[in-house]
């Protein structure tokens, strides 16, 4: 669900209510809750310098009705107002037909671009200072370029929202067609993540 895909893992790095991640399909780690499974129990240490990584994985394009329920979050972390709608980079590797500005509305590259500006309105929840001030996403999109029905525009325009994410979020962007090369982006990302000190 793009930026809500996002907000779940922004609300579990500053220690905020539980939103989306007490559903009852939802398989989660209890031990990352509060003792009444509200809140979320942060890992980032509000005195430390770690970085704050999400990965995104996605094989397809946004669903049509996400723009609508994430812009109230969207409009929360940028004091109130929608911010500019950015245009979608053409997608990588290009598709046989050119990508469209199909997922354009989509709001997750700009909720990205907010998490890496200012995941929290205030400041992080706690306390100043902390190393929460920031939060990278980095993406993954899976796709099968043999695959004609994985090629049209507007599946190529979500892929490109998948990369305008990681641009946008300050993070990297990985195109996978295969479970070799998904399993070559993961722990790419893991090594980048063990190098320095992270929550992710």
């Amino acid at each position: 669900q793009g930026a809500l895909a996002i907000e779940e893992p922004r609300r579990y790095l500053g220690g905020m209510q539980v939103w989306n991640g007490n559903n009852p399909g939802a398989k989660a780690d209890r031990s990352a809750r509060s003792a009444g499974q509200s809140t979320y129990v942060s890992p980032v240490s509000i005195s430390g310098c770690q970085k704050n990584l999400v990965l995104f994985v996605s094989n397809g394009p946004p669903a049509a009705g996400d723009a609508t329920i994430a812009l109230p979050f969207v409009r929360a972390l940028n004091g109130g107002v929608a911010p500019p709608q950015l245009t979608l980079p053409a997608p990588f590797p290009a598709p046989t037909l050119a990508a469209s500005q199909d997922a354009a509305p989509n709001w997750m590259d700009e909720y990205a671009a907010l998490l890496k500006r200012a995941p929290y309105a205030g400041g992080f929840p706690g306390g100043p200072g902390s190393a929460a001030n920031s939060i990278l996403t980095y993406t993954i999109a899976l796709h099968d370029p043999g695959n004609d029905a994985e090629n049209t525009s507007n599946v190529a325009s979500g892929r490109a929202l998948i990369l305008n994410t990681a641009i946008q979020g300050g993070g990297k962007y990985f195109d996978a067609t295969d479970a070799n090369s998904l399993a070559q982006a993961v722990g790419a990302i893991l090594a980048e993540v063990q190098a320095v000190d992270s929550v992710f």
